[in-house]
């Protein structure tokens, strides 16, 4: 229950006690009285005292149990079965019935009270109390909630109601001090006294006395109903009782309890032996490392501060759990003693410890109290262990990164030493921070962040190798894997996001990319949003981003994009750095590392009374010529006009000032400028506001001196946008152009101030001005101005007349200038839109036309274009909404530099094959430099020239991929199937038919393009007398490509002329045969021919 004074009486009170000699106060107060009216504050023992105000005796308030009723529960009445109580605040009017046993509940009816203060039961009926409108009245309810019948009261403010043999106890919570009445049944004032407390709620009868909830007191008061006189009283164990009864034996009551989901409603035996308190001083303990096989004991002490006798019935440990306990159960602590349980840890594993052992007890109020035990159980020795041993990075866009901390643990007595870890992968690598050996603690543990980076479509598996001083697990074997995914991204794709969820507002202000810090080669981003981080994110990162680093600034945010630039390095580690203004109460200039977030330097603005707001930051130029840009800063004022209202020029290297510009009023903006006084160093231009801020100013510094060098005086009441353009005036010095808080533009000649052209957008905010390239062709470069209109203007920058204009879904409060997306060769323009028609926009630089859009549900706060993470040679958009969230869109797909492509002299054809490539790649603006030719499609390059040939000596077919380079981009063209090597067929002749002894023999070519099998030949012998080997038949099983196998026909035996014939008969193919003479000597075959 919440404890409400209304306004309204509030008001009352500061009225009705003017000219008093003192207000009352409307808070809770326990009021000295004389003996008779004390009040007794224990909380375990009250104090009896007769009507002659002395001490009679001691009884002892006991609590015999409690239970959990519905909160808001106000007013308690008894029937002589059940118990009922009503509800104050929402849900008012209705009335639980309750069950003394147990203390379930369940809705008896809704009445027609807004609130029910007090409830009564008059044997009958309920009766309670309802005051819309003085007076107030008591009613009384049928058992359906309906009105039987009412009376007044005799005040507006009453609160309890008691049943008393047909008259009424009423009290009156409001005005101070309170009062206590008897009615009759029409409200008639039978008798009066003041109450003992200030916020009496409820009331009841227990025989001659009156008992009384005071909401504010947090007490119970016992009260002789006949003189008034206060007889005892109680602390309630929770806050802001609300309900009283007695049932004749037992006094119940009814408080906020424990929490705000329900109320606690109290069984209270008024002559009972006293309450056992359990209270245990040390709920929580850590027995810290406990090597496996030893033990360790702590003794939780509970000690009894209640008035009986304590019985501690059991321990209960889950059975899963390293904890025993000796003891043995029950044990019985006398009142205001205490003993130990000794807890004793024997771990059995080398697992961490974290278990709720329960202390079962006699105590009404707290059966059971919960006891905390951590520790960890460990090995002996050095123990590596990882929670997870094998990680799965999902499929992520080829050549993007994604983090993984990998933790490593030590489950040992002793410090683990990580000498390395190693990678036999190159796409799985460890951020460039990690560096060894790595000493880990007795149950330490330490993240290692582990990048993938694919380089390769598909899934890839590897391996991390852990080498430590574990004795029984050196190396720790680590799988890791993932898959590239290779794909376009379209303008306006989303290519990450991440949640800024730790403040009450997390809304970007500002956003800019940073150049690679995480190690992959790709452009990084900083964010500084309202909940006062400026964090780091992984500009290629998929799906949900990383944060590299992140700085707090106390109680400070940047306020806009003007509060953020990036710096060359500063602090000589390779990186470039981060400048930051802070608003709201961090009211500062801060330098902090690009690399890790650290803070490089800090120049507080609290050194001019409350400091002032840092409205932005410049870093274009160096003013004390150390070689390092130095920075500049626009600063506010406080709200006692003692603030710092200057431009700060700080040393880029330390934050000391160089020089410092009051300008009289709060300065908004401040850019660098070049050189316009003549001395080579360059110069500064401010935009400010006069001390009321009803005035608006341009103004000219000395950067040399910081003196004030010219004024301009503009009509709106300040100026924050700033830009140099190049020499309008055509003095040799490039000019200044300013805007100021009613739509005007002016362009200013840098070296006196004056007026060279002017240009209006309407009566809109102009907060900052965008940059272009010369998108006219006029040799001047152009400017968008960042205004709350619903339109977008470019200028041109000569002249000041516009040069296009694009209407938007609403106010395009961020805007950022992109390289080219459009082909055009000009940059072109993203846009964010806020309040009611959020919308992210792609615009031509060179006319406005846009170019895409989408809608996004969250109003944008911040914007910026970073260099191409995807590869595909567009800028892209970063996107800040108002909900804490950064989106990372695809700025398109953009100009592809070089393309591949090649033909072939033939495609198809038998084996071998020998193929003429030839290279038709080309390159846009740009010279390829190399060219990768795969011919088999098996991942192995095979051949580097521009123009290669290739022989194909197997069947089959083969795509071929040519992938060419400029040196910077590459592109790969892959042709499916595009060569088809046909299988050959074999080609037989016969060679040489020749003689000897014995014997006639031919030799058997095989010259084709496959294996010749299972082909006959024959040697025929004809003329003269042949009388041995006149035919010779036989079988050639295979006869390989470019092979040759001799066949012979023997033993021959005959005299005179003979023709040979030599016969090859190939299966499929016709007869090959050959001829020769020769002359046949008996056993000797001569001059064969």
């Amino acid at each position: 229950m919440r404890k409400i004074v209304t306004k309204a009486i509030v008001f009352m009170i500061l009225v009705t006690m003017v000219g008093a000699s003192g207000l009352a106060s409307v808070n809770s107060q326990n009021h000295a009285y004389s003996v008779s009216d004390e009040i007794f504050d224990d909380v375990s023992v009250r104090k009896s005292y007769d009507e002659t105000e002395y001490m009679v005796g001691s009884r002892d308030w006991s609590i015999v149990t409690s239970y959990q009723i519905p909160e808001g529960a106000s007013g308690l009445a008894y029937d002589g079965t059940y118990l009922y109580c009503g509800i104050y605040g929402t849900n008012g009017g209705q009335i639980y019935r309750i069950s003394p046993q147990n203390g379930s509940y369940s809705l008896l009816f809704t009445g027609p009270q807004d609130d029910a203060y007090g409830l009564t039961y008059d044997g009958q009926y309920l009766w309670t109390t309802h005051h819309p409108s003085n007076p107030a009245v008591a009613l009384k309810l049928d058992w359906d909630g309906s009105l039987l019948a009412q009376f007044n009261l005799p005040a507006q403010y009453i609160s309890g109601i008691a049943y008393d043999n047909g008259d009424f106890w009423v009290s009156r919570y409001y005005p101070d001090p309170s009062q206590i009445y008897k009615v009759n049944g029409t409200g008639s004032i039978i008798q009066q006294f003041q109450a003992p407390d200030n916020q009496p709620w409820d009331l009841c009868l227990e025989n001659q006395y009156l008992w009384m909830a005071d909401y504010w007191g947090d007490s119970l008061y016992r009260i002789n109903r006949t003189t008034g006189s206060l007889v005892e009283s109680h602390d309630s164990e929770g806050v802001d009782p609300a309900g009283i009864v007695y049932d004749g034996q037992y006094l119940w009551y009814c408080d906020n309890g424990i929490n705000y989901n329900y109320d606690t409603l109290y069984k209270v035996d008024l002559l009972g032996a006293g309450t056992p308190v359990i209270y245990i001083p040390v709920t929580m303990h850590d027995y810290g490392p406990v090597t496996i096989g030893e033990s360790a004991t702590w003794n939780a002490t509970v000690q009894n501060t209640g008035t009986a006798p304590l019985i501690i019935t059991d321990v209960v440990i889950p059975s899963s759990s390293d904890i025993s306990c000796p003891l043995t159960f029950p044990v019985t602590i006398p009142a205001g003693n205490q003993t130990v349980i000794p807890l004793i840890f024997t771990p059995q594993t080398p697992v961490p410890l974290n278990v709720v052992i329960t202390v079962q007890s006699n105590d009404p109020l707290h059966p059971e109290v919960g006891i905390t035990l951590i520790g960890n159980g460990v090995s002996p020795g050095p123990d590596i262990q990882l929670p997870e041993e094998a990680h799965n990075y999902g499929s992520i866009r080829m050549h993007a990164t994604k983090r993984w901390f990998m933790e490593v643990q030590n489950v040992g007595d002793t410090t683990l030493t990580l000498s390395s870890i190693t990678s036999n992968d190159t796409q799985f690598y460890l951020d460039d921070t990690v560096s060894f050996p790595i000493n880990i603690g007795v149950v330490g543990s330490v993240q290692i962040p582990v990048w993938y980076q694919p380089d390769t479509v598909n899934q890839t598996e590897a391996t991390l190798t852990i080498t430590s001083n574990d004795p029984d697990e050196n190396p720790f074997l680590v799988t890791v894997m993932g898959a590239g995914v290779q794909t376009s991204y379209p303008i306006g794709d989303q290519l990450w996001q991440y949640y800024i969820t730790t403040g009450f507002d997390n809304s970007p202000k500002a956003i800019a990319p940073i150049e690679d810090i995480s190690g992959d080669g790709i452009s990084d981003v900083i964010v500084c949003s309202e909940d006062d981080y400026i964090r780091c994110f992984n500009g290629n990162a998929h799906g949900t981003c990383e944060v590299l680093w992140e700085h707090e600034i106390y109680a400070g945010s940047v306020y806009s994009q003007r509060g953020l630039i990036i710096v060359d390095d500063i602090d000589n580690d390779g990186y470039q750095d981060v400048i930051v203004g802070a608003a709201w109460g961090g009211r500062l200039i801060k330098a902090l590392s690009g690399k890790t977030g650290s803070t490089l330097w800090v120049h507080d603005t609290h050194e001019y009374g409350g400091g002032g707001w840092v409205f932005q930051v410049d870093c274009r130029y160096d003013y004390n010529s150390d070689g390092t840009l130095d920075v500049l800063a626009a600063t506010g004022d406080d709200s006692t006009d003692t603030g710092p209202k200057r431009v700060y020029c700080l040393n880029g290297l330390t934050g000391v000032s160089i020089w410092e510009c009051p300008l009289g009023g709060p300065v908004f903006s401040v850019i660098g400028i070049e050189d316009f006084t003549g001395d080579g160093i360059p110069d500064a231009l401010a935009g400010c506001s006069n001390e009321a801020e009803s005035i608006g100013y341009g103004r000219g510094i000395n950067g040399a001196t910081g003196s004030q060098m010219w004024s301009f005086q503009v009509p709106g009441t300040s100026v924050w946008a700033l830009a140099q353009l190049d020499d309008v005036s055509g003095d040799g010095i490039k000019d200044v152009i300013i805007g100021d808080f009613a739509g005007h533009i002016y362009a200013l000649n840098a070296s006196n101030g004056n007026q060279l052209w002017t240009n209006s957008i309407g009566n809109f905010i102009i907060t900052q001005f965008v940059l272009l390239d010369d998108i006219n062709n006029n040799g001047h470069p152009d400017i968008v101005p960042i205004q709350y209109g619903t339109i977008v203007w470019t200028l041109d920058g000569y002249n000041g007349q516009f040069i296009w204009s694009q209407t938007v879904a609403d106010k395009p409060a961020s805007i950022a200038r992109s390289e080219d997306i459009s082909g055009d060769g000009i940059n072109d323009v993203f846009i964010g839109t806020l309040y009611v028609n959020n919308y992210f926009y792609f615009l031509n630089g060179v006319n406005g036309t846009i170019l895409a859009s989408f809608p996004i549900s969250t109003p944008v706060d911040a914007i910026a274009a970073i260099p191409d993470i995807v590869g595909d040679r567009s800028m892209e958009m970063v996107v800040g909404g108002r909900d804490g969230r950064v989106v990372c869109f695809s700025g398109g797909l953009g100009a592809i530099p070089v393309h591949a492509d090649f033909t072939a002299d033939v495609t198809v054809g038998t084996v071998p094959l020998t193929v003429q490539f030839t290279d038709l790649s080309t390159g846009y603006e740009t010279v390829i430099i190399s060219w990768k030719w795969d011919f088999d499609n098996d991942g192995t390059i095979d051949s580097e020239q521009q123009h290669p040939t290739w022989t194909y000596s197997v069947p089959g077919t083969y795509t071929v991929s040519l992938t060419v380079s400029d040196g910077e981009f590459s592109d790969t063209e892959t042709k499916i199937d595009y060569i088809v090597v046909i299988p050959g067929s074999p080609e037989i002749s016969i060679g040489a038919i020749t003689g000897g002894l014995l014997r006639v023999a031919a030799e058997v070519f095989n010259n084709g393009t496959a294996d010749a099998t299972d082909m006959n030949w024959s040697i025929e012998l004809a003329g003269g007398l042949v009388l041995l080997g006149k035919n010779k038949t036989g079988t050639i099983d295979s006869l390989p490509v470019n092979d040759s196998i001799e066949i012979t026909d023997r033993p021959v035996f005959g005299f005179g002329r003979i023709t040979i014939t030599v016969t090859i008969e190939v299966p499929d193919e016709e007869l090959i045969t050959k001829s020769a003479s020769g002359f046949l000597l008996f056993f000797i075959f001569l001059g064969v021919k």
